[in-house]
């Protein structure tokens, strides 16, 4: 073990003995779990294959010594979309309104007595951190008494000093039948300076289904890290909708297990990176059951000085016959320093399966760019109009009016600037 390891190590054990604010939800199991993830493991390098083009070594070093909370004054900000329930979470601290519709539980881990937190395996160091050092962390209930169709709104909104350090953790139950739309916003003020530990997990029960829209824009000098696990029950379908623009970096760890027969599952990603920023999206769908299908769609603009990493396994299990699965990836680089990376890889062990992968990566495309200027428009324009139509294939695909013109609108504002 390096000194720096153990000086990590040391120092994250020393202030979890000396606080006073325990994790009083936490089993003494799951708490010394954790304990040894934190005494063995660090901040994941370069070393480790998932984190090859994203060594987080490199800048959380300093947060995870000084870990601490130095929070601005929290100001509120305007929801732009209709949502039958609008949850503010500022600076890891989640306020839960008085007035709850119907057929929708919500309670804080901290509020009850205690919870089912376990792991379907050893918790990497990232999520030991999050379960041992967290601000608020939320479950939310659709119940069998609930509307058949519910839109939530999330806003993750940080006001933070510089090297302040955020874990938080959001847990979602669907019941037998519900449909739910949950758009969630990560948003910094301006100057704000922090690193966002997230961790979610979404359960459909069987019939249910969630449209899943994920919005990052956390600003130039944030971290934002997001682990997300969906488990689904037969019939069941999920649809997920990441879009990332304007985060200094953003790791995005994306989970989909087929538990049921006749699930669907869809992951499309848009990635906006512009220069010295990075964005890495990790996906994986793993078919446990025969019949289920799974889909991935992820686009990426990189401008110069930007790296943008796609790696996305397809994991087929024995049992798992008649699985349909797809995967693409494609990456538009603008400037000759842009940076793409891209992994797929297939994990098939059934045999009576439809499973493939397609991936492209190239410069914007001459020919049409010559047909543009043909036709009297400026070649920095013509460019403009190509990245336009190659980011919204992917934003028209969103089937809600109100969020889909939401999208166009910060496409055509600050995200492509």
């Amino acid at each position: 073990m390096s000194q720096s390891l153990k000086d990590i190590s040391q120092h994250l054990t020393d202030t979890l003995q000396n606080q006073d604010n325990k994790v009083s939800y936490l089993s003494n199991s799951v708490l010394s779990q954790c304990l040894q993830v934190l005494s063995h493991e660090s901040i994941p390098d370069s070393k480790s294959e998932a984190y090859k083009y994203c060594p987080l070594n490199q800048v959380l070093r300093k947060p995870v010594l000084e870990l601490k909370q130095g929070f601005k004054e929290h100001v509120a900000e305007a929801v732009q979309i209709t949502s039958d329930l609008v949850l503010y979470w500022n600076n890891g601290r989640i306020e839960i309104p008085e007035r709850i519709p119907q057929g929708l539980s919500i309670f804080k881990f901290s509020d009850q007595k205690s919870i089912n937190l376990d792991f379907t395996s050893e918790p990497t160091f990232l999520e030991a951190l999050n379960v041992t050092f967290p601000q608020d962390s939320l479950q939310i209930d659709v119940l069998a008494d609930a509307p058949p169709k519910l839109r939530i709104f999330i806003k993750y909104s940080q006001h933070c000093n510089s090297s302040s350090w955020i874990n938080i953790r959001l847990h979602v139950t669907i019941s037998q039948g519900k449909q739910v739309e949950c758009i969630e916003e990560f948003s910094e003020t301006q100057g704000a300076n922090c690193t966002l530990n997230f961790f979610a997990r979404y359960t459909l029960k069987q019939n249910a289904s969630l449209n899943h829209l994920i919005v990052q824009e956390s600003g130039s000098k944030s971290i934002q890290l997001q682990d997300r696990r969906v488990i689904l029950d037969s019939h069941s379908n999920y649809t997920g909708f990441t879009c990332s623009a304007r985060t200094s970096l953003a790791r995005f760890d994306h989970t989909i297990e087929f538990n049921g027969d006749l699930a669907q599952g869809t992951l499309r990603g848009l990635s906006l990176v512009h220069s010295n920023e990075l964005t890495d999206h990790h996906t994986k769908m793993i078919h446990r059951v025969p019949n289920t299908q799974s889909h991935q769609i992820y686009k990426s603009l990189v401008w110069n000085k930007a790296n943008s990493v796609f790696n996305g396994i397809i994991h087929v299990l024995p049992q798992a016959q008649k699985t349909d699965a797809y995967q693409s990836s494609k990456n538009m680089l603008i400037g000759d320093d842009a940076q793409c990376n891209v992994k797929p890889q297939l994990e098939i062990f059934a045999n009576d399966v439809k499973c493939s992968h397609g991936t492209s990566t190239g410069h914007v495309d001459p020919q049409a760019l010559f047909y543009l200027q043909s036709r009297g428009i400026g070649k920095s324009e013509a460019t403009r109009l190509l990245q336009d139509a190659f980011a919204a294939e992917l934003i028209e695909t969103v089937s809600a009016d109100d969020i889909r013109t939401w999208l166009q609108e910060k496409l055509q504002g600050s995200w492509l600037q």
